[in-house]
């Protein structure tokens, strides 16, 4: 997903899923080289490159009515030492890019841009762009001449971690009733495997995550089951709901770099995951584990987040009810630009 693909989209204030589904298969067509290595065994890459936009701002998504809703572009503040810097995100489309790069220029020296390409695994996302200056009155002053929204009192990650629950509360508000199964295609969540599967029995857990899908729409839906009970829950939390009741460990964090690392099949929930992109204000690298790992197989697929504060982790970990397990970067085998 290009830089092109964030400026078709922003044209409009909304966009269906399927035309979601049509730009993603223009734009992001792999070339025959990089068709080698596009399958990544548990991983929807479709689904991961809309979760990362989601969780940098840069749309909401309806699933409900299958719609994203652009955002607007904005400067938000990063949680990184020094001078402030702020990422541009949002809705893109050229001409605001110019006339960010123009604000800038009229600062005289007080303020830079710089404009950094990414990816994850194959697919091409838009630039990162961050502008740096001496104050927050400066990063003020080039938001108002660019004529776009601004947010600097405090850094988005601080503010989106605070806002999120936890899972002590998630799991307060899930509402089991007893319930029948419904008879479509089912898969259960292996916290084993960390992967939803179609194969093998029912868990002999107190805990379990089914995975159901309608026929008719062909939307999941995500039960947790505790015996003959049931509540509906959504996916990402229902899965660390039942990592922290199997007393499972995922989080994984490389000091020196600060760098949070997730397998690639239980996605960060809700604001939390937010929280760890807009640290950096990038889209995640992409690895797999050299050796096991706390509860994660070796060659796993995972996703590392950069330059993450140890005070969030922790508070990440908190509310997921995980023990944070402490790696070197040797552990993670990175990924080029396609895989392996």
């Amino acid at each position: 997903m290009s830089s092109e693909l964030l400026y078709a989209m922003s044209i409009s204030a909304s966009l269906s899923f399927d035309r979601l589904n049509d730009l993603f298969r223009i734009v992001c067509k792999p070339s025959p080289a990089q068709g080698r290595g596009v399958q990544w065994p548990g991983i929807n890459m479709r689904q991961q490159v809309i979760s990362s936009f989601v969780a940098l701002g840069f749309f909401e998504v309806d699933y409900s009515h299958r719609q994203l809703h652009m955002c607007p572009p904005v400067l938000v503040l990063l949680p990184s030492p020094g001078t402030p810097c702020a990422l541009f995100t949002g809705g893109r489309v050229p001409e605001t890019v110019r006339s960010l790069r123009e604000a800038v220029r009229k600062t005289a020296g007080h303020a830079r841009l710089v404009q950094q390409p990414q990816s994850i695994g194959w697919i091409n996302m838009p630039d990162r762009i961050i502008v740096e200056a001496v104050d927050k009155e400066t990063l003020s002053t080039i938001s108002q001449e660019a004529g776009i929204d601004c947010d600097l009192d405090e850094p988005a990650a601080w503010k989106l971690i605070n806002l999120s629950l936890s899972i002590t509360e998630m799991s307060g508000n899930v509402a089991f009733e007893p319930r029948q199964a419904p008879s479509w295609t089912c898969r259960i969540f292996r916290d084993d495997q960390l992967k939803f599967s179609s194969v093998g029995k029912q868990p002999d857990h107190s805990l379990w995550l089914a995975e159901y899908v309608n026929p008719i729409d062909k939307q999941r839906r995500h039960w947790l089951w505790r015996a003959a009970d049931a509540a509906k829950v959504e996916r990402n939390w229902g899965r660390y709901i039942v990592l922290a009741e199997q007393g499972r460990n995922v989080l994984l964090y490389e000091g020196r770099s600060r760098a949070l690392v997730v397998p690639a099949t239980t996605p960060l929930p809700g604001l939390i995951a937010r929280a760890a992109a807009l640290s950096a204000g990038a889209h995640p690298a992409v690895g797999t584990t050299r050796r096991p790992l706390a509860s994660i197989p070796a060659g796993h697929p995972m996703f590392l987040y950069q330059d993450v504060p140890y005070a969030i982790v922790e508070m990440i970990a908190t509310k997921l009810k995980q023990k944070l397990v402490w790696i070197d970067m040797e552990d993670i085998v990175l990924k080029g630009n396609d895989y392996e």
